[in-house]
């Protein structure tokens, strides 16, 4: 989180100790990876690449098989030669919630948070790790709170990843929830507008609210890519794997010749929109409220995850949410694309937006 990183933007390290950094994603279908180290004062891609996993390994962020997951993680740590990695830990097992302080010194804040972990989190403080941001947009203003973004997720499921991790080869230097990473590679630094990001995966969708700088909410649909094929495959009479192509070909595009595939996705595509109208409205009835501030208005809904590449997901949520809806750019806090072209392309870097958060947050 940013905190954690003040230290090296006040006082950079010198070239020679600009080690490249490691972001790590263990999802229920793939093991993803992205290297960015520094190349003449630049941040550049380095190794990247994705492993598909067998199904029955992990669900739902819970570890079904230890075993099979350290050896599919070993593969990956000797085929690519990985060292020290920034993990992703999965969004269901952990907390996010906001929270006001006073201006309390900077040392006082991770004291005054652990008093207060009760009220949030429905598990015992010693048995939880915790992390935090801090809003910077209000502060210097005489009189404000502190407007505080907490992550927390119990230890023992900490403690689950590391040992697995550990044993494949692989050195945890930091674990993080989802929510965070998307903010770091698809939202500016001081830019205090409200966002709502949404990651569209195979088995599900990822939700997160970013307003003043930090995460204020994080929820999971289950509705993903995966819904889509099987709603194909169902329709047309084809197998899973045949109906992914169609998907991935035609999508909800009617003008591409496979127009009857729009009646089979729309439903689909129209219960992931309600899900995110009712998180929209959430929003509006407990943050966005006109007096707080037009800036709390949601106003931009910035997609990502591979499933956004499926062609009319963009272009439908456009015309059924009435706010302005943006693919996102995961390299926006990278070198400038018009300096520097990453061999992840645009359209596949969407699959690998939250391991580049990672890795961003290594440097």
């Amino acid at each position: 989180m940013k905190h954690a990183n003040s230290f090296f933007h006040l006082f950079p390290p010198p070239e020679f100790l600009k080690m490249p950094t490691v972001g790590l994603e263990i999802a229920n279908t793939a093991i993803r990876f992205v290297e960015l180290l520094y190349k003449k004062g630049d941040i550049v891609l380095g190794k990247f690449g994705e492993r598909r996993i067998p199904k029955g390994i992990i669900l739902s962020g819970n570890i079904l098989n230890e075993k099979a997951l350290q050896e599919e993680l070993s593969l990956v740590q000797r085929e690519h030669k990985l060292s020290s990695v920034r993990v992703l830990l999965p969004e269901q097992k952990g907390y996010i919630f906001t929270m006001r302080l006073p201006n309390v010194y900077k040392r006082e804040i991770r004291g005054s948070i652990a008093l207060r972990l009760e009220e949030y989190v429905p598990i015992p403080p010693d048995q939880i790790l915790f992390d935090y941001d801090v809003s910077s947009c209000n502060l210097g203003q005489k009189g404000n709170s502190l407007e505080i973004s907490v992550a927390a997720i119990p230890s023992d499921v900490v403690g689950r990843y590391w040992n697995i991790l550990s044993a494949s080869g692989l050195w945890p230097l930091s674990f993080e929830l989802e929510a965070y990473a998307l903010q770091r590679s698809l939202t500016k630094p001081n830019d205090c507008r409200t966002f709502m990001v949404v990651d569209i995966g195979r088995t599900h969708t990822g939700v997160v609210i970013i307003s003043e700088e930090i995460v204020h909410f994080a929820a999971t649909i289950p509705i993903g890519g995966d819904t889509l094929t099987q709603a194909v495959s169902k329709a047309v009479g084809v197998s899973e794997d045949q109906a992914a192509l169609i998907k991935e070909k035609y999508g909800l595009a009617q003008r591409q010749g496979k127009g009857e595939l729009f009646s089979v996705l729309t439903p689909v595509v129209s219960a992931l929109r309600d899900e995110i109208i009712k998180y929209m409205d959430f929003w509006k009835t407990h943050h966005g409220k006109e007096d707080e501030g037009d800036h709390k208005m949601i106003k931009n809904v910035i997609l990502s995850g591979g499933e956004t590449n499926t062609p009319g997901i963009k272009d439908y949520l456009l015309g059924s949410l009435k706010v302005n809806v943006v693919l996102g750019n995961p390299w926006m806090n990278t070198t400038p694309l018009d300096s520097y072209i990453p061999e992840l392309s645009r359209v596949d870097s969407l699959r690998y937006a939250t391991t580049i958060g990672l890795a961003l947050g290594g440097l």
